[in-house]
This record gives C-alpha cells, sequence and structure tokens, in this order.
C-alpha cells in the first residue's frame, strides 16, 4: 500500500461486543476462517450523527461494495449508526522488519479519565502516551453500552478504504455480564 494515504480520526462510541484483547479475540468458527490473521479484534460502534458525518468526512465511504457501511441501531431508546471495527492480529499487508507479515496486535485500550487525571497532574508535560496505563482483561471485560473514545485509522489506498481499531479510551465502564449460562463458553 505505497500510495496509501493514512488519517487517524476519534470518535464518541458506544460498545457492543467488544473482542479486543489478546484472550478473547474472534479467532473464527466453522463459518468465518480467520486463521490468515490468527485472529481480529473487533467491535461494534454506536454512534450518533455527528460522528457518523465525522468519520465520512475523514473518508470512509457510505458503502463498501454493494452494502452500506453504517447500519441502524438502538441503544437505550436511541437511534444510533453501527459501525464494526475491526483490527487484524496478523497484517494481511504490512510486513515487519525482516520482511515477516507484521503483528498488529489488540489495540490499546485504557481508562481514558484515569490518563486525563494523570496528563493533568503532570502539567500537561510530555507525550500523552507517557500518561496511559493499559487496560488489561485482568481489570475486566468490557460490557455492552460502555462509552468510549475510539480511535480509528483510515488508509485511503487506489484500490480500497480499508479503516483500523487502534485505541479504545474507555469513558464510563459497564461490566461485562453474562447470561448466566456457563454452556455458552
Amino acid at each position: 500500500m505505497a500510495n496509501a494515504k493514512s488519517k487517524s480520526v476519534i470518535v464518541d462510541a458506544i460498545l457492543y461486543y467488544p473482542k479486543v484483547f489478546l484472550e478473547n479475540r474472534d479467532m473464527g468458527n466453522e463459518h468465518v476462517d480467520r486463521s490468515d490473521t490468527e485472529g481480529v479484534y473487533k467491535v461494534e460502534l454506536f454512534l450518533d450523527a455527528d460522528n457518523v458525518k465525522k468519520l465520512e468526512e475523514a473518508g470512509i465511504p457510505k458503502k463498501f461494495g454493494a452494502f452500506p457501511t453504517f447500519k441502524d441501531a438502538e441503544h437505550e431508546g436511541k437511534s444510533y449508526k453501527k459501525l464494526t471495527a475491526k483490527r487484524p492480529h496478523l497484517s494481511k499487508y504490512l510486513l515487519d522488519e525482516a520482511g515477516d507479515r507484521k503483528v498488529m496486535g489488540p489495540p490499546l485500550v485504557f481508562d481514558f479519565n484515569a490518563f486525563q487525571e494523570a496528563y493533568k497532574a503532570a502539567g500537561g508535560q510530555g507525550k500523552s502516551d507517557d500518561h496511559i496505563t493499559p487496560w488489561t482483561i485482568q481489570d475486566g471485560l468490557i460490557g455492552n453500552g460502555t462509552k468510549a473514545k475510539v480511535r480509528l485509522n483510515i488508509y485511503k489506498g487506489m484500490k480500497a478504504t480499508i479503516v483500523t481499531l487502534e485505541r479504545i479510551g474507555i469513558v464510563d465502564h459497564v461490566v461485562y455480564e453474562t447470561a448466566g449460562n456457563s454452556e455458552w463458553f
């Protein structure tokens, strides 16, 4: 993708079905083969009209092929548009320094409020990443309805637009709850 142009966009979103940790990434099933990427990290982003507009202005097309990019969704009685954001564990296109396919790994997940407090306490000095403490699966799974700031990278190439999930800053965490049926796992 030497001719690709990349742009990062941060949106406010409500998260559904997040599989964003190494331990719970989507490894596929009998209907979906993910062996070529060793799994995919993914989450459904529920977006309001302003955030959809921000993404469209950044270059996300209204359709990917014959299918609409943003689908109708509802959360707590309000209408949203839904976008499934993904990140492959192993890139199909990028190579590392040794010439092997690059391991992308999971997106950076962190407590956005703790980050803001740490950055403010440091007087806004230093790189912002110095004030981020990653959220791990041991800190708790992320439940449906969690509010977050999500950074997506949009790669606009000659033949395709690729949207990649990069970071998730948890603003209002909803604890993940199972339906109480352990047979689902």
